[in-house]
């Protein structure tokens, strides 16, 4: 259903499933894990949902909480294998996903010294870049390498 290049743009709404909250930022990362599954983070309570496309069910997806895992002020996040890694704004939360993404599991948290405000993660080989969003006293925003975790 996801290809680059293909189809017409539509909006998919995210409502009842994920709750919307005036003035507050409902969804802060998407990971793509097949082209009809998707994986998204509520920043407010933490929550991680499976989304499956599908257009013959209702709404043309089906929203699933990812059971036994939860990452507050979650922002970007990146697939490495079963694992989500998530930018979780004092740094990098690691989640085990089973193989369908109906469970996880935060195995592992990075708190780098550098890391002021993370907002997105990106993974490029043994590394993992991580955007700082804090500017102090005039600073751009910076990008973070630090090594996959083990």
């Amino acid at each position: 259903l996801l290809a680059a290049g293909s189809g017409t743009p539509t909006a998919l709404s995210l409502a009842p499933e994920i709750p919307f909250r005036p003035g507050c930022a409902n969804v802060g990362g998407i990971a793509l894990m097949t082209d009809q599954r998707l994986l998204v983070a509520n920043p407010n309570d933490g929550t991680l949902y499976r989304i499956d496309l599908d257009p013959a069910a209702a709404n043309g997806r089906t929203i699933t909480p990812i059971a036994g895992a939860t990452v507050r002020q979650s922002y970007g996040m990146v697939l490495d294998g079963h694992r989500l890694v998530v930018a979780d704004f004092h740094g990098l939360s690691i989640v085990e996903l089973s193989d369908d993404a109906s469970r996880g599991t935060v195995v592992g948290q990075s708190r780098e010294p550098s890391f002021r405000e993370t907002r997105a993660v990106a993974h490029a080989g043994d590394r993992y870049l991580v955007v700082n969003s804090k500017a102090e006293k005039g600073q751009s925003y910076t990008v973070v390498s630090v090594p996959v975790a083990g």
